[in-house]
């Protein structure tokens, strides 16, 4: 194996230059590939998944950006072999788990929500966003209850965050934030109001779709349910969540659509 260990090597190189070519060449060996100069049958070595924990070790210390994206991008080529070791230094509480949970976000793995999960409470605000995207990747319907607890959240970019996440998963959440229309706290009610919205936008709604039809999931009824919730709550911020959404001029879709409850809203005297 002298020749990934060559690769390896150039991966720990001060140079990021050479870091980010080693990066791209281990992510571009699957599993059969030869590590010789050339590839003709029997000449270089064999690679398979052995090269995994080498590529998750060079994730966690990488420094630069760029070199980072690649070898993201190299870890989450190796699948479902990476995430026993991602998961391990999810666990390590000195780790990068904002990097763990970047790449654990775009591998979607069911089988990792469990160790996500305790994340979504945690005190460093990035990592708790990282988290909530990477259950909103994966759309596991047994997640949504952690979500829907974070919402009100008061830092304002981690309310992008979670609206976000909500919007990525699509309608299949949609009961979860409609319960908070009666919240007790106003920044709940508030915030799942704009989420409820958001979802329901008609631009935002076509990818969430997509990825529910994918799931198996039946969006129909969620969607008019939820356009029925936004119609009738009594909720006292209602009225103001719509009105400031209907004045985003740069996204005529959401802004037409917050009018079209307002104007429901009237109708029924609300």
């Amino acid at each position: 194996m002298a020749d990934l260990d060559a690769l390896f090597a150039a991966a720990r190189d001060l140079d990021p230059r050479l870091r980010h070519s080693a990066a791209l060449r281990l992510g571009t060996l699957r599993p059969g590939a030869k590590t010789g100069k050339n590839s003709d049958p029997g000449s270089g070595d064999d690679i398979d998944d052995s090269l995994v924990p080498g590529l998750v070790e060079l994730l966690l210390t990488e420094i630069d950006p760029f070199v980072l994206e690649t070898l993201t991008w190299a870890v989450v080529a190796r699948g479902g072999a990476a995430v026993p070791h991602l998961l391990t230094a999810l666990a390590d509480d000195d780790a990068e788990h904002v990097r763990v949970l970047h790449t654990l976000s775009k591998i979607e793995d069911p089988a990792t929500v469990t160790a996500i999960v305790p994340f979504v409470d945690d005190e460093r605000p990035a990592v708790a966003s990282k988290a909530w995207w990477a259950l909103a990747r994966i759309a596991d319907p047994e997640t949504f209850a952690a979500l829907a607890s974070k919402i009100g959240v008061r830092d304002l970019d981690q309310r992008h965050a979670l609206t976000r996440a909500f919007v990525q998963i699509g309608p299949s959440a949609l009961p979860h934030v409609t319960a908070c229309f009666d919240a007790a706290e106003p920044a709940v009610r508030e915030h799942a109001l704009e989420i409820a919205v958001r979802t329901l936008d008609p631009d935002a709604r076509g990818t969430a779709q997509r990825r529910a039809i994918t799931r198996g999931e039946k969006t129909a009824d969620l969607l008019t349910a939820t356009h029925d919730a936004l119609v009738r709550t009594p909720a006292p911020e209602a009225h103001a969540v719509l009105t400031q959404l209907s004045y985003e001029f740069q996204h005529p879709p959401l802004s037409a659509l917050a009018e079209e409850l307002l104007e429901h809203r009237r109708k029924l005297g609300r």
